[in-house]
């Protein structure tokens, strides 16, 4: 799957940026506050108003709402719009800016660093690098410029913005497990598209 093989070239920068220093199991997520609507996002075509995901070979797919269960916490998508400036910066010439809004809730038994770097959108293109690392990403209204500490149990809104290229409209964001001494876990997409 063309969206699968963007991801893990993505990943691979990610986890270039610093997931080495987790917990074993080590988590990678992060969290924001809920943009204002700009555009209507809606779920893409034939796809089911579900809160559970679905599940093949450690592939998890949902869509906006789907609450996704990873090793460490859970992420919903909870609405997503493209504007062309964003928290004071433009988006550059020939591109929109994708944000989104997530709320993730920490599953597991201890505090989890989670990372700026911890979701990637993804646009359906042909090329090699049809995906996104976010560029600003701000949890429970405070900017985080690397790393945040998510406490047990605890719920957080965050928002990830990306740069992507005008005229998409369909779009994944996506999340990667991977552990401390180097191993992948499950791979999650959320599916949407922007009007």
């Amino acid at each position: 799957m063309k969206t699968t093989k963007l991801f893990l070239a993505g990943l691979l920068t990610a986890a270039m940026i610093g997931c080495s220093s987790k917990p074993e199991p080590a988590p990678e997520p992060t969290q924001e506050t809920t943009p204002e609507p700009t555009q209507e996002t809606t779920p893409a075509p034939s796809q089911p108003a579900a809160t559970e995901p679905t599940w093949t070979d450690g592939l998890a797919e949902g869509y906006l709402g789907t609450v996704m269960p990873t090793a460490w916490f859970e992420f919903t998508v909870n609405d997503a719009k493209l504007v062309k400036e964003y928290e004071g910066h433009a988006a550059p010439e020939g591109y929109d800016i994708l944000v989104t809004d997530v709320t993730l809730k920490n599953t597991y038994g201890q505090t989890i660093p989670m990372y700026n770097s911890d979701f990637q959108a993804q646009w359906f293109d042909d090329a090699d690098d049809a995906y996104a690392l976010p560029f600003f990403v701000r949890i429970e209204g405070q900017e985080i410029e690397e790393e945040y500490g998510l406490g047990i149990n605890e719920k957080a809104s965050a928002i990830y913005a990306f740069e992507v290229p005008e005229g998409n409209h369909d779009f994944s964001l996506s999340f990667q497990e991977y552990y401390a001494n180097g191993d992948y876990g499950d791979l999650f997409f959320v599916y949407f598209t922007i009007k």
